[in-house]
């Protein structure tokens, strides 16, 4: 995500054609595994609620909660950030709401049919800018045309809901799937390559030569399968190196950067703005701008790091918990100011 974003920040630079093949595989594909991994962590968030006593009327509150407040810090974000996804979040997670009683295989359905109906959508979608603030404009933003729409990008929460029912810990569970997503991506790659090649030739192309790319604006059919195959094959091949090293620092360090996604997401974007803004990396090779997306990277894994070894949530994830969980507990430990009060009133005089 940090390689495909520092990329797009440094558009007018020269890539070298390595640089520009990497960037051009990883395209989209970053995006679709956090949506994935979204629809997984609402999964595991309701069965550990569930665990805890609460009931899933509850645990659909706290969700619209939680979807609101990043709804709205996505609006705002956008305004600095023109490739923010916060705001996606904030629908995708109402729909998660919604759709939480229903069971995997009805999820299943619906993720394709979100897919199949983004082909007739996009057939008569103008994707013309229109003006922000402007409700119809926004509402196609979010549903059509936007960088992440509904249709059909719903469908990576909700296969990422299904894998968060399934126990990836178990490896008869975990292999036969990565064994599926495999040639699932070669497939889908060989189409991507025929499709790419038909519609560089003269017309008349192929009518499905379009659909068959595995291109994510406008996200295509190809794109959506081959997004739902990078992501559960990513998913499952952490699990696989990981489970038997989980106390190893290096796996303890990504955990760490993982539970500071939201707050590392927000940063990434102003290490990048304010060089750009200053002239920095806008001309010359676009080397130079990925090394300091890996740099940034780097740093990022350290400074979640030595947070999480003092508190438990990161700066940003606090204030979005805070307010979408009414946590009683004040920012990063200590007393509340409610609870503050009543010990200053019954402190003896």
């Amino acid at each position: 995500m940090i390689l495909v974003n520092y990329a797009a920040m440094a558009e007018l630079s020269e890539a070298p054609p390595a640089v520009a093949w990497l960037i051009e595989q990883i395209e989209g594909k970053a995006a679709a595994l956090f949506v994935t991994l979204a629809g997984v962590g609402v999964s595991l968030r309701v069965r550990s609620a569930l665990r805890r006593g609460h009931s899933l009327a509850f645990e659909q509150r706290a969700l619209v909660r939680r979807a609101v407040i990043l709804f709205a810090l996505g609006l705002v974000h956008r305004h600095f950030w023109p490739w923010d996804i916060l705001h996606m979040y904030g629908v995708f997670l109402v729909l998660a709401a919604v759709l939480l009683r229903a069971r995997s295989g009805v999820l299943l359905g619906l993720a394709a049919g979100v897919t199949a109906l983004a082909v007739p959508i996009q057939m008569h979608v103008d994707y013309a800018q229109s003006e922000f603030w402007s409700l119809s404009a926004e509402l196609g933003e979010i549903f059509f045309d936007g960088l992440f729409p509904v249709f059909p990008w719903l469908s990576f929460l909700l296969v990422g809901i299904v894998l968060g029912r399934v126990d990836l810990n178990d490896p008869k569970v975990r292999r036969p799937m990565l064994a599926l997503c495999v040639p699932l991506i070669v497939g889908v790659e060989w189409l991507d390559a025929w499709a790419d090649a038909a519609t560089d030739a003269p017309l008349p192309h192929h009518p499905l030569a379009h659909w068959a790319l595995a291109w994510p604006r406008p996200p295509t059919p190809a794109f959506a399968l081959m997004g739902v195959a990078y992501a559960t094959l990513i998913i499952c091949v952490a699990i696989e190196v990981t489970q038997q090293r989980a106390q190893a620092r290096w796996v303890v360090a990504l955990m760490a950067t993982g539970q500071l996604a939201l707050t590392a997401y927000i940063a990434h974007g102003i290490a990048i703005t304010i060089p750009t803004d200053y002239g920095y990396f806008v001309e010359g090779s676009q080397v130079w701008v990925l090394l300091y997306g890996l740099l940034f990277y780097v740093g990022c894994v350290w400074f979640a790091w030595r947070w999480r070894v003092r508190w438990r949530y990161g700066p940003v994830e606090l204030i979005v918990r805070q307010l979408s969980a009414g946590s009683p507990a004040a920012p990063w430990g200590g007393v509340p100011l409610a609870e503050l009060s009543e010990l200053e009133m019954t402190k003896p005089s």
